[in-house]
């Protein structure tokens, strides 16, 4: 059947004596994948057939993801109708695009009720009551893993999905939506919140986390969730980090706003994705400050019409403040002063051997816009040679000048020289009787 991602395959079995399952998934199927779709809001992933296999049951609470490998996905035969539909779910929200159970899992079941209410299917349970039926059993969302234990089953399944229900009610199905395409494309959390995600299909380089996922809800939304988090999600270790994260994050904040366009440095962003809040602290400090040099030197480029070359940007987002950067910053700055103090001189009053030593000669103006192009491109060895050219050309329009004038005034001298004589021997010659 074609979906918006592509075509789906389907293929229901079921049991030799069971075909009325079959058929009732079938149906069922069918209607729920382009609905799925539009909830999940990525297009269609798989690539050739989806199986859907009546099973036993995989785990206590029958929501347990299918362990078989492939496009097969296994529904126990005594699960109703719901259960079919949370399955289907991952095969957007697999493991590949999702590494934390709890939120496959929570989103799966969000999802599924979502579809299920508009294809009159009744949900499986009630997740906040059976949450809260459990919460003796309770434990932090972030640390639950496959188990044996039938009751950390049920609180898992029926937790996460409350909680997915929840945020979902708190941020609105748009922020869902783009976190999972940002994760889709490999977009990191602390990447800009604006940048339109393209989805080429391709698994994703990083699994979403717990981190990520809180990180991305908060780029995308502006909400503070981390509370949410703290007391229902985040592992103990990951609790204690959270009063470091804030701090990190108000330090993040200033450094996107003082760059002006620059966004972090790339170091900067990979510690504050990894959650390394101790690295990252110094590491906006040392941004900060190149950016204050920065700005001296942008203020220095534009007084005399220069632009700054993108390898500027580069090397501040490759490097953040660190010494690569201050040595491009350097580099350009010696390029600048030097650009500044030609034209200077190319605009000074010329002394009049100067001027005539300039006449017919190389234009030390035009020299130095080719410099002023090479800069904007980022060829700094160029610029220097053509600024080092304007220079020798001021340097050597005086003494030109003066071997001009010299010239002109021998040239003088022999033309009155040439002419005494020739009016002497005319004369001389009638003055003859």
């Amino acid at each position: 059947m074609p979906l918006a991602g592509g075509t789906a395959d389907l293929q229901v079995r079921a049991f030799a004596d069971d075909e009325a399952w079959g058929r009732r998934t079938l149906d069922l199927v069918e209607r729920a994948l382009p609905l799925l779709e539009t909830e999940i809001g990525l297009p269609y992933p798989q690539v050739g057939a989806l199986v859907v296999t009546e099973s036993v049951a995989t785990d206590a609470s029958g929501f347990g993801e299918s362990p078989s490998a492939g496009n097969e996905i296994l529904v126990a035969f005594d699960q109703p109708e719901f259960t079919a539909l949370h399955q289907v779910a991952h095969v957007w929200l697999s493991a590949d695009l999702i590494e934390s159970r709890w939120i496959r899992e929570g989103m799966a079941s969000d999802v599924a009720a979502r579809v299920a209410a508009a294809l009159d299917v009744p949900l499986a349970f009630d997740p906040v009551a059976q949450a809260t039926a459990l919460r003796a059993a309770a434990f932090p969302l972030d640390t639950w893993a496959d188990s044996a234990d039938p009751t950390a089953e049920f609180f898992g399944h029926a937790a996460s999905w409350a909680f997915i229900a929840e945020l979902r009610a708190a941020v609105g199905d748009d922020a869902l939506h783009s976190v999972l395409g940002r994760v889709a494309a490999s977009i990191d959390p602390y990447a800009g919140a604006d940048i339109e995600p393209p989805i080429d299909g391709a698994p994703p380089q990083t699994p979403l986390t717990s981190r990520a996922f809180l990180d991305h809800l908060e780029a995308v939304t502006g909400a503070d969730l981390a509370g949410r988090f703290r007391d229902r999600i985040l592992s103990p270790a990951d609790v204690e980090l959270l009063d470091g994260r804030a701090s990190a994050r108000a330090a993040f904040a200033e450094l996107v706003a003082t760059a002006d366009g620059w966004d972090a440095p790339d170091p900067v962003r990979a510690a504050m994705t990894d959650w390394r809040f101790d690295e990252a602290l110094p590491m906006i400090a040392d941004a900060r400050t190149w950016l204050g040099a920065r700005d001296d030197l942008l203020r220095e480029m534009e007084a005399v019409g220069l632009s700054a070359p993108d390898r500027l940007q580069q090397a501040y987002r490759s490097f953040g403040g660190g010494v690569e950067a201050y040595d491009e910053l350097e580099a350009q700055g010696a390029v600048v002063r030097s650009y500044a103090a030609t034209a200077a001189d190319v605009n000074d009053a010329r002394s009049f051997p100067e001027r005539l030593g300039l006449i017919g000669g190389p234009d030390p103006a035009q020299r130095l816009q080719l410099a002023n192009g090479r800069f904007a491109d980022g060829d700094l060895r160029g610029a220097v040679e053509a600024i080092t050219e304007a220079q020798r050309v001021l340097a050597g329009a005086e003494s030109g000048g003066i071997i001009r004038l010299v010239s002109a005034i021998l040239v003088v001298l022999i033309l009155v020289a040439a002419a005494v004589v020739f009016l002497r021997r005319r004369a001389a010659y009638t003055a003859r009787p």
